[in-house]
C-alpha cells in the first residue's frame, strides 16, 4: 500500500497528484506542500541509488576480506565513506560535481546531452592544469570565466593516455558560447537541485553568440534536383546516402528523426512524429519528392535505409563532390579576437543537417510564409529561424515579383 510520498513494494519515492493521493489514502489529512514534486522524487530516487551502489560496495568489501557483517556493520562503513567523502565533497569542485550529475542523471537526460556535460568537465579539468587552480563554486568569478574562455580559444597540444600527444584547435566563439551556456545550467542546477552554494557573479559573465551572421549552407532548388536525379544505379552505397539526404531536404526532420521514423508513423500521406531533440508534435505533409523515395524502399522493414550520422556526412562529401556541388562558400570564424576565413567547395560541407536547412530555404522560396514553414519544421522561436528568411536573394526576388509583379525589361532608365 502506498504512504503520501513512498512506495513500499517499489521501495521509491512518488509524485502524487492530491486526488490521486486522496484515493490511495482517503483517512489521511494532508495539505498540498506534503506531495513531493516530480524533481523532488527523482532527486530522492537518485540518492538512494547511490546509497543503494555504496552499500553493494561495502559489502562486496567485507565479503571479498571474508570479514562477517551486519546491518549495523554496514551502516557504520557507510558512515565513515560518507565521512570521508563530505572532507572532499565533489560539491565543492565543479568539474568533480559535473561528472557526479551526470552519473545522477542517466535515467533523466539524454546520453548526447551527457556527453556535452562530460566533455565541459574535461575541458575544465585541462585548464586547471593549465592555471594551477581547481574551479570551486565559491571561488568562481569573471576573471576565471575570462582565463577559461581564453583557453578554450587557443591552439594546444594534449597527451592522450596511450602518451602521444596531439594538436587540438582552438574553439571557435560559437562552439566557446555553447560551452560557457552548457556551464550556466549546471551551475543553476548546483544552485537549485542540490543546494550548493555558488559564486552569483557567473551571472554577469556572457560571451555573444553571433551565429546568426555566418553563412547557412544549404542546397538551391538546381543542386536539389541535379542530387535528386544524379544516375546512381552502379553505386548502392551512395544511392541510399543520397535517398535519405533528398529526403530531408523534402521534410525537414533531423537526422534523430530519421532514424526513429517507423511506418506507423506514415499515415494518409503525412508523417505524423514527435521529434527526438525537442520533443515537440511533428506533422508533415508528403511531397512528389518524399512519397517516392518512400515507394522506393517499400520493400524494407523501415521507411527509409539509414546508416549511422558519421558515415552518412562521410558518403554525402564524395556525392556532392561526383555531382559537381561546387559553389564556393566562405567560412569565417572568430576566434577570441581573432578571425579566420576559408573557402570551400559546396560538396565539403554537405551534412545531413543540410538536409534541413536545405527544406527551409526552399520551402521559403517557394512561397510558404515563415510561420508556416516554422510549424513544419519544428521551429519553437523566431530568433533561431530568422536566419533562414534572409539566405538567398531569390526569396527576395520571388517576394517582390509575387507582390509586385515581375519586371520584363531589363533596359528601364531612371528618371
Amino acid at each position: 500500500m502506498y504512504s503520501v510520498n513512498w512506495n513500499p513494494k517499489e521501495q521509491s519515492a512518488v509524485c502524487l497528484t492530491k486526488q490521486m493521493a486522496k484515493k490511495l489514502e482517503p483517512n489521511f489529512k494532508f495539505e498540498d506542500e506534503l506531495l513531493l514534486t516530480a524533481t523532488e522524487a527523482r532527486d530522492i530516487n537518485n540518492r538512494i541509488a547511490v546509497l543503494r551502489e555504496d552499500v553493494k560496495k561495502i559489502q562486496q568489501r567485507f565479503e571479498l576480506d571474508n570479514v562477517p557483517y551486519s546491518a549495523e556493520n554496514i551502516t557504520e562503513a557507510l558512515r565513515e565513506m560518507k565521512s570521508t567523502t563530505k572532507k572532499e565533497r565533489t560539491g565543492d569542485y565543479i568539474a568533480d560535481f559535473i561528472k557526479q550529475f551526470v552519473k545522477d542523471s542517466t535515467g533523466s537526460h539524454k546520453v548526447r546531452t551527457l556527453q556535452v556535460y562530460n566533455g565541459l568537465a574535461t575541458h575544465i579539468t585541462a585548464y586547471e592544469k593549465t592555471c594551477g587552480k581547481r574551479a570551486t563554486f565559491e571561488k568562481l568569478d569573471i576573471p576565471f570565466l575570462r582565463g577559461f574562455v581564453g583557453y578554450l580559444s587557443e591552439p594546444k597540444v594534449i597527451t592522450l593516455v596511450s602518451g602521444k600527444k596531439r594538436n587540438v584547435k582552438g574553439m571557435n566563439n560559437i562552439t566557446i558560447a555553447k560551452q560557457i551556456s552548457t556551464l550556466k545550467t549546471l551551475l543553476k542546477y548546483a544552485r537549485t537541485q542540490y543546494k550548493i552554494d555558488v559564486n552569483a557573479t557567473y551571472q554577469d559573465f556572457k560571451v555573444a553568440r553571433k551565429d546568426s551572421n555566418f553563412e547557412v549552407v544549404t542546397l538551391t532548388n538546381d543542386e536539389f534536383l541535379k542530387l535528386y536525379n544524379i544516375d546512381l544505379s552502379e553505386n548502392k552505397r551512395l544511392d541510399r546516402v543520397r535517398d535519405v539526404f533528398c529526403f530531408a531536404c523534402a521534410t525537414g526532420l533531423r537526422y534523430s528523426d530519421l532514424q526513429q521514423l517507423k511506418r506507423e508513423h506514415i499515415r494518409h500521406n503525412t508523417i505524423k512524429m514527435t521529434a527526438s531533440k525537442t520533443g515537440q508534435r511533428l506533422e508533415i505533409p508528403l511531397n512528389p519528392f518524399s512519397f517516392a523515395i518512400l515507394a522506393k524502399y517499400k520493400g524494407l522493414h523501415k521507411p527509409l535505409p539509414v546508416i549511422s550520422g558519421q558515415k552518412t556526412n562521410q558518403f554525402l562529401k564524395e556525392l556532392g563532390k561526383k555531382a559537381e556541388i561546387n559553389t564556393p562558400i566562405e567560412k569565417v570564424r572568430e576566434y577570441g579576437v581573432r578571425k579566420k576565413s576559408i573557402t570551400y567547395e559546396k560538396w565539403q560541407l554537405l551534412s545531413i543537417h543540410v538536409g534541413r536547412k536545405t527544406f527551409t530555404t526552399l520551402s521559403l522560396e517557394k512561397g510558404i510564409a515563415p510561420q508556416e514553414v516554422m510549424a513544419l519544421t519544428g521551429h519553437t522561436t523566431y530568433k533561431a529561424f530568422k536566419r533562414y528568411v534572409d539566405v538567398t536573394n531569390d526569396r527576395k526576388k520571388l517576394v517582390m515579383a509575387k507582390a509586385w509583379g515581375e519586371v520584363k525589361e531589363t533596359n528601364l532608365k531612371a528618371v
